[in-house]
């Protein structure tokens, strides 16, 4: 063979997956609720980058059906299943694959702070089998808020709708609690427990006098955002949620990490360790792009006044 060909024949052995030759490779999902969306956008990606379903890689899913008491078990028969590599959708799903495999490669869609949740000592070099995204949830945290005083001047009480026993919690509502203080404004928590108590914390929120609520929904709750969305609207609430599904479902604004291009992301670093990547080799990354939108049928409706600084720097507006 000429040198050439040898070149070519180098650079299609490194194109291919490895290890694909004598089996298709197993990926697994534990994610605290049903999201399809997110799910095809990684797996999307995972194909772009030469791995196809059925041909080289198969994938298996494991979740708590909104019940979080059910996602340990869900779990430990994903890790049974014996996958090449598990993703994992949440600060729930993250303890309950720390606690079913010290082995098997996990990349986290995003995490609050991995070493506090126990999942690697080090940001930069994991120790552990975890790596994948960090959510900087305190920094979003005061660009919620600020975006809040921006349409409410008057407002002075913010409630956060989500659930105290989640694990994410007491970072959550410290960087809340910290950036309401910092523009004259505080914190009250709608809180949940249980799927049946999701919608009717809203009316917590409305008791305790809140200008606005910021939901933060966890595999409890997503599944009834369209039910929280319009409970809050029947209260005359404005929302600020995470993503751009809850604006469509009818949240007035919305500002949060992209998570389809986190979940691309996610693909990106599982090809690398399909490929034989290291997780040690592989540090955690911060999401740097940050998702607005702003949905005036509902603020209309509601009487507010979006500022036109706002609308200009939304990446979504529904009209």
């Amino acid at each position: 063979m000429n040198r050439r060909g040898l070149l070519a024949s180098l650079v299609a052995l490194s194109a291919a997956p490895i290890r694909a030759q004598s089996r298709r490779l197993r990926v697994g999902f534990a994610l605290s609720e049903r999201a399809p969306a997110y799910v095809d956008a990684f797996r999307q990606e995972l194909e772009r980058l030469g791995w196809r379903e059925g041909a080289s890689v198969e994938y298996a899913t494991a979740d708590g059906a909104g019940d979080p008491a059910g996602l340990p078990a869900a779990v430990a028969t994903l890790v049974a299943w014996s996958p090449d590599i598990i993703i994992s959708s949440s600060n729930r799903t993250h303890f309950a694959v720390r606690d079913a495999t010290a082995t098997i490669p996990v990349v986290i869609v995003s995490a609050i702070d991995p070493v506090s949740l126990g999942v690697t000592d080090s940001i930069a070099r994991p120790s552990r089998n975890f790596t994948g995204s960090i959510g900087f949830i305190d920094g979003l945290m005061e660009k919620r808020m600020e975006l809040l005083r921006e349409v409410l001047p008057q407002a002075r009480r913010i409630a956060l709708h989500l659930d105290p026993q989640n694990p994410a919690f007491p970072a959550t509502h410290r960087g809340a609690a910290q950036a309401a203080q910092r523009l004259g404004m505080e914190v009250v928590i709608a809180g949940y427990g249980h799927r049946d108590d999701v919608v009717p914390a809203l009316d917590k929120a409305k008791e305790q006098a809140a200008d606005a609520v910021i939901v933060l929904p966890d595999g409890i709750a997503l599944p009834q955002m369209d039910a929280i969305a319009t409970r809050a609207f029947a209260l005359g609430l404005p929302t600020l949620g995470l993503n751009d599904n809850e604006l469509r479902l009818g949240l007035t604004f919305v500002l949060g990490s992209d998570r389809v291009q986190l979940w691309r992301e996610a693909a990106q670093t599982a090809d690398r360790i399909l490929r034989g990547a290291k997780v040690a080799d592989l540090p955690f990354q911060q999401p740097t792009k940050v998702h607005v939108g702003v949905n005036l049928r509902v603020a209309r409706a509601l009487g507010l006044e979006v500022p036109l600084a706002i609308i200009a720097r939304a990446d979504e507006v529904i009209e």
